[in-house]
């Protein structure tokens, strides 16, 4: 008999937005920035328990920690 090892799954919800002028996508109330020269594009998000990354043309532009409550606001940190 072989064991077979077990991983974790984690569930995520694939929604699109459009980026605001101001930099920023809004999710759940909630508003997430991205870099600037993304202003007025369409973005796709993958939103998990805990974190939302945020890709343009299959290029992952922004993570943040997702935001508990309504009308916070995330500040982008450029990916390392």
């Amino acid at each position: 008999m072989t064991t077979t090892s077990i991983e974790k799954y984690e569930f995520s919800v694939w929604t699109t937005r459009k980026v605001n002028t101001n930099c920023h996508i809004c999710y759940d109330s909630n508003f997430y920035s991205v870099p600037y020269n993304f202003v007025n594009k369409e973005v796709t998000l993958r939103v998990s328990d805990k974190i939302i990354k945020i890709y343009c043309n299959y290029e992952l532009i922004a993570t943040h920690l997702k935001l508990e409550g309504k009308g916070q606001f995330s500040k982008y940190c450029p990916l390392p």
